[in-house]
């Protein structure tokens, strides 16, 4: 389960659940247009991810939530520094394969990865795009790593982030049902 050499560039792109802003996200602005991308969703997203999507005010984007399924087992059997392993290994894949957006990680297991939106098959584009880059993770005791992907596109962060997170729990369920 190696890393790129260009791993340590690449996973400075990785922002870790502690950097989460505590205070929560930043006020709507006033005056903002209702057809704007929802860029300080209610949900405490990382400051990095709520930057990229300010920028893109107006715009739709495309978001991925990905679960790493079952870490806990894989800390439990393997150790806490094979699970922070798996978690880096992921973010890695995601980063190279997705180079377009953000890749951050979010709630200790999960990452969301973000692209602009120029039609409706972005969300199907990066929804593969993650499943794929995740494909074949293994842990150094041979444990098979799964990864439950759902993906969306809009122009509300917020009800992007809730449709990819419903689709998210289906995959999940395709994938404990064949696991």
């Amino acid at each position: 389960m190696g890393c790129p050499r260009s791993a340590a560039r690449v996973h400075t792109g990785v922002v870790s659940a502690q950097d989460v802003d505590p205070a929560g996200p930043a006020a709507p602005l006033p005056g903002r247009a209702p057809h704007a991308v929802d860029s300080t969703p209610r949900l405490s997203l990382p400051p990095a991810l709520q930057t990229w999507l300010r920028d893109r005010s107006g715009q739709a984007v495309a978001l991925a939530l990905l679960d790493v399924v079952d870490l806990r087992g894989v800390n439990s059997a393997e150790g806490h520094d094979v699970g922070d392993r798996v978690l880096s290994d992921v973010a890695v894949r995601l980063r190279l394969a997705q180079p377009e957006g953000p890749v951050v990680r979010w709630q200790g297991d999960m990452f969301i990865v973000g692209r602009p939106a120029g039609d409706v098959g972005s969300r199907v584009r990066l929804g593969d795009v993650c499943r794929e880059a995740t494909v074949g993770l293994e842990t150094p005791g041979g444990r098979r790593v799964l990864v439950s992907v759902g993906s969306s596109a809009g122009l509300s962060a917020e009800l992007v982030l809730a449709a990819a997170d419903r689709e998210r729990h289906r995959h999940r369920n395709t994938l404990m049902a064949g696991a």
